[in-house]
């Protein structure tokens, strides 16, 4: 066999090699967040995806049209899904705080986890109650204090306002970047299990799941995105 015949038989060889390697390879799942137009919570998940190498989870921003209203996120991400529905996992991000229409924005989710054209994806409201500081909040330690409207400060505000009292959120804002994210990484189980909690202590004195005060559904996000990372990670080695 002449050499150029047989650099071209080893050629082919490396093709058919490479293309059942690229077969082999698992499919990673995606996954489409779709959150209100503030910057903390999105840019929390940015980091939070970036630290665990997913690069098959998006990230939808419902702009200024929204005004942060749940059921303008569930539309804006209704709307999302019509033009790409290839997504293994779905989570609407909003805060009940004082909005008028969250309650009908979780009828809007349910209504759409009823729809035959989504059957196989899984659907998520991932509300926190008043708001996403919650969530940052559960991080450094676990409180049950619900929260209500204070004289001309919401729920919201007034967590907020707690927040701001621990370290290393004593210069926090809402509109701010994810500056911390990497002052509180470590905390992310013990985020997970005082979220758990929370919802647990709710289920004990019998309020609803996503009217618990205070709680947050954001720890469901953080878990299916490490089955995300592990299960592909697995299936690579």
């Amino acid at each position: 066999m002449t050499n150029d015949k047989l650099f071209q038989k080893r050629k082919a060889i490396d093709k058919k090699s490479l293309e059942r390697q690229k077969a082999s390879r698992p499919k990673r799942k995606r996954a489409l967040l779709v959150c209100e137009d503030s910057h903390s919570a999105p840019s929390y998940f940015d980091k939070l995806i970036k630290h665990y190498g997913l690069n098959t989870v998006d990230i939808r921003i419902c702009g200024k049209e929204c005004a942060s209203a749940p059921v303008s996120v569930v539309e804006f991400g209704t709307e999302c899904l019509k033009n790409d529905d290839d997504f293994d996992y779905v989570f609407f991000v909003f805060d009940r705080d004082t909005h008028s229409t969250y309650d009908k924005a979780l009828i809007k989710i349910s209504g759409l986890k009823q729809k035959t054209t989504y059957k196989e994806i899984k659907i998520y409201p991932i509300t926190s109650t008043p708001c996403f500081e919650l969530w940052l909040l559960l991080h450094k330690k676990l409180s049950t204090k619900p929260y209500s409207t204070i004289g001309q400060k919401s729920p919201a505000d007034c967590l907020i306002d707690d927040l701001k009292r621990i370290n290393p959120f004593e210069n926090y804002s809402k509109n701010s970047g994810c500056n911390y994210f990497n002052k509180i990484e470590g905390n992310i189980a013990k985020a997970i299990d005082n979220a758990k909690s929370l919802i647990q202590n709710g289920n004990d004195t019998e309020q609803k799941d996503h009217y618990i005060n205070p709680a947050t559904y954001i720890h469901e996000i953080v878990i299916i995105l490490q089955e995300i990372a592990d299960g592909y990670n697995e299936k690579i080695h």
